[in-house]
């Protein structure tokens, strides 16, 4: 538990402006040799405080801070969010390519109703 503390704590002191596409950034020689001697579970902890905050936002990260919730717990919460996410993204994405697929069509197979629908036709 003292680790995931831990992590949670430098998690919520490098903030969410030293992250960048689910990394660290701005890491120092002396940070990287510090790292280097931290064990893997102490590295895996600070990997899970970072998606953590990136996902969840740091009222989450405190939560573990605090120790009102497990950084397990968190990390869970953040993967399912960040795949619901994902999966919302990816219907949004289809949704758009679908209407857009569809409006092709109308507007190369009947203008004149495109132009009635749609109000304008877009061409491109």
């Amino acid at each position: 538990m003292t680790v995931q503390i831990a992590a949670a704590a430098e998690a919520l002191i490098l903030g969410t402006g030293r992250r960048r596409n689910g990394r660290w950034i701005g890491w120092t020689n002396t940070t990287l040799q510090d790292s280097a001697k931290s064990t893997r579970g102490e590295q895996e902890a600070r990997r899970q405080a970072g998606l953590i905050l990136d996902i969840l936002g740091p009222d989450a990260v405190r939560e573990v801070r605090d120790g009102t919730a497990t950084l397990n717990a968190k990390y869970e919460a953040a993967q399912r969010k960040r795949h619901e996410d994902e999966e919302l993204a990816a219907r949004e994405a289809q949704e758009a390519a679908a209407e857009a697929e569809a409006k092709s069509f109308i507007e190369a197979n009947a203008p004149d109703l495109a132009a009635e629908v749609g109000g304008q036709v877009i061409r491109s």
